[in-house]
């Protein structure tokens, strides 16, 4: 997905023969329906025998229909060749014009989970997904990383930076409120190395207010909640039914 003005590709063919040649043809680009929208002639000019032509660069263009599914078509063949050209069908889609969020298009990211991206860096990365036309960015708020001890939570300062790059950049955020916490024991008889889950009505009971204050304490973002994180998923032979 990227911005339509933003939209380049480049193009080049093989040369299979033994002698050097032109190489003409088209590139259309179609919607959907098959409406062409863009068209352009493209000329690669000598290209040696037996090896890749330079690329040329086609950036299209057209009016309307800044959002969806499209798709660019490459016809070639060479100049003096009556035959039936080769094909290539690229699909590709549009999120939105430049600087126009999409508030039905996000992403999915683990910036605050850390695996990556270094403090700091992941604002650069946000700032270049609101370009693209982004609204939304699901990311998980952990119980486990901030309830660090009963009844006490706290943003990180990463978790924090990371709610106000997606201020500043317009983005709404979609939070995830899953696992359990270690603080409140784990199911009898329950992995060591699992993270346990809140089945227990004690658990589900401190799950709900640990679920209370991230609502309070992240609501004047305008953010989207998720409760449980693919609660679909088998947990000790039984899916997240507490979710």
């Amino acid at each position: 997905f990227t911005d339509k003005s933003g939209i380049s590709f480049n193009i080049k063919a093989k040369n299979t023969d033994n002698v050097d040649i032109n190489v003409a043809g088209t590139a259309t680009v179609m919607n959907e329906s098959n409406e062409v929208l863009w068209n352009e002639d493209i000329v690669l000019e000598s290209v040696k025998a037996n090896a890749f032509s330079e690329e040329t660069v086609i950036n299209p263009g057209w009016e309307g229909e800044t959002f969806g599914t499209f798709k660019l078509l490459v016809s070639l063949k060479p100049e003096d060749d009556a035959g039936a050209p080769i094909e290539r069908e690229i699909p590709f889609g549009v999120v939105s014009s430049l600087g126009i969020k999409n508030s039905k298009v996000g992403l999915s990211s683990h910036y605050v989970s850390g695996y990556e991206t270094e403090n700091g860096e992941f604002a650069k990365e946000i700032s270049v997904n609101a370009l693209g036309g982004f609204g939304i960015n699901r990311e998980g708020l952990e119980w486990n990383k901030y309830e660090l001890t009963p009844g006490n939570y706290e943003l990180t300062s990463r978790q924090s930076e990371y709610f106000a790059a997606l201020e500043e950049n317009n983005i709404t955020p979609m939070v995830i409120l899953y696992n359990g916490c270690w603080i409140y024991g784990r199911e009898e008889g329950a992995d060591a190395e699992f993270m346990p889950m809140p089945v227990t009505e004690y658990q589900r009971s401190k799950y709900a207010e640990y679920v209370k204050q991230a609502v309070l304490d992240t609501k004047d973002y305008g953010t989207i909640y998720e409760i449980g994180n693919e609660s679909n998923l088998n947990y000790r032979n039984k899916t997240h039914t507490w979710a």
